[in-house]
């Protein structure tokens, strides 16, 4: 079967991990060749559907997230056929240019190449703006100015008793007044800027002696931690089962809750809700040997 994508994952899949893997196919793979990929493995599976353990098909919703959980489906689906051991179709790449020339434990060079390529499209489009701006006349804002003078009668006002002589003209007392100038002396327009205070920033310190005795009691840092659904496991399993086979593998269990039952036929499975260290949060998948049946799924916290 020809399709790009499956043959790149089926030849790396159990020899690179599963991080890995994801990373370098969300950044290399279109949204379409994605759903077209998740397409074809979810119609080889059509006989297996009937199997309580096979991953359901699901239609991911457009956004951010959609491209990597389309390749976590089409991961699951392949781990269902490793752990059923099902001979899977040869996929076959017809066009080499859709795919990788790297190997996916070189995900640091598909980010650096995508992040070059991204550069290279705004320098494009700053250069385009740069000679769309110099192709255009440049025109003076300048206008000539006319001064208008005020329209006063140059005759002195006459009062009775008062020499004319020595009174001064009406055109020399308004001439003076600064409400008339739009120039300064040098025959520049004048600019006004405000003079904005400059506003010091507060203070800020975080305290950093530690062992050292005081009165205060200081809140400790939240912890940054990953949820994890467990199930499909026998009724009689409890959450110290589940803990200790974690911690046995060197997974650093935070808290395991059981989940209550709420439908007739959830009382034939026990299932957890596990938080485990940020650290761990793909050891769990990962390293542990998780025995056969077990589905085990990152924790979807949905919005109320």
């Amino acid at each position: 079967m020809v399709n790009e994508l499956l043959c790149f994952v089926t030849n790396y899949f159990g020899k690179v991990a599963k991080t890995n893997i994801t990373t370098t196919v969300v950044g290399f793979y279109e949204e379409e060749e994605l759903v077209a990929a998740k397409s074809a493995i979810y119609g080889f599976a059509e006989p297996y559907k009937s199997s309580d353990s096979f991953p359901r098909y699901r239609t991911r919703k457009a956004g951010d997230n959609k491209k990597r959980l389309d390749c976590e489906d089409i991961y699951a689906v392949l781990e269902f056929f490793d752990k059923q051991q099902v001979a899977l179709p040869k996929y076959v790449a017809l066009n080499l240019v859709r795919v990788p020339s790297i190997q996916p434990d070189e995900t640091d060079i598909v980010k650096l190449a995508i992040a070059v390529s991204d550069m290279r499209q705004q320098l494009r489009d700053i250069q385009g703006t740069v000679c769309d701006l110099s192709k255009k006349t440049v025109v003076s804002c300048e206008e000539p100015v006319v001064q208008v003078q005020p329209r006063v009668s140059e005759e002195p006002i006459v009062h009775p008793g008062v020499d004319v002589s020595t009174a001064p003209s009406t055109r020399q007392l308004f001439s003076d007044l600064p409400v008339f100038r739009t120039k300064n002396d040098d025959g520049e327009w004048c600019t006004v800027t405000a003079n904005k205070k400059r506003v010091e920033p507060p203070r800020r310190m975080v305290g950093a002696v530690n062992n050292q005795p005081t009165r205060l009691k200081v809140v400790p840092a939240k912890r940054k931690t990953w949820h994890v659904f467990v199930g499909r496991l026998h009724p009689d399993t409890s959450d110290e089962d589940i803990s200790g086979f974690l911690e046995e593998t060197g997974i650093n269990v935070v808290k395991c809750l059981p989940l209550k039952v709420t439908e007739e036929w959830q009382k034939q499975y026990a299932a957890f809700h596990v938080v485990v260290d940020f650290s761990d949060k793909d050891k769990i998948f990962d390293s542990v040997q998780w025995p056969v049946g077990v589905d085990v799924r990152d924790w979807v916290f949905r919005k109320q």
